[in-house]
Formats: C-alpha cells, sequence, structure tokens
C-alpha cells in the first residue's frame, strides 16, 4: 500500500513519463490496487496508461475545464 506522499509521487512520475512505456513500467501504481485486474491487460504500463487518460477525462468534464483538458490531452498523446 502506498502512502499519500508515494502516491502523489507515483501520479507525477506517471505523468511526466506518460508516453514512455520502458518508464511506466517502474510505476509504483502498477503495483497498487487501482490495477489490479485479472487478466493480461492488468498492470501493463498500457493500462496505467488508459486510466491516466480516463481520469484525466473526468476531471476535466466541466465546460470551464475543457482548455486544461485539451492541453493536458496534448501532452499526454504526444
Amino acid at each position: 500500500m502506498l502512502t499519500r506522499s508515494d502516491f502523489e509521487s507515483a501520479v507525477k512520475d506517471a505523468l511526466r513519463h506518460y508516453t514512455q512505456a520502458d518508464l511506466l513500467a517502474g510505476n509504483a501504481l502498477l503495483h497498487a490496487r487501482l490495477l489490479t485486474r485479472p487478466g493480461p491487460d492488468a498492470a501493463t504500463p498500457q493500462s496505467l496508461r488508459a486510466l491516466l487518460a480516463e481520469t484525466a477525462k473526468a476531471l476535466f468534464a466541466g465546460e470551464r475545464d475543457q482548455r486544461v483538458y485539451r492541453v493536458l490531452e496534448t501532452h499526454l498523446s504526444s
């Protein structure tokens, strides 16, 4: 289980290395219960990337937040 500080660091690290699967592979979030799913897609860099994208989309669902989301989406997809 991650402490709050460790979780925050892992999220920042995951966002920083979003496009680099080799760096995401070592992220602590892969070992957290966030990505515990049965099957071949459980706890992979790709599943972490999908979770980050899904979370960003949900966080910026409001009309006012759409510009911020588009900037984040552009950064995450590049």
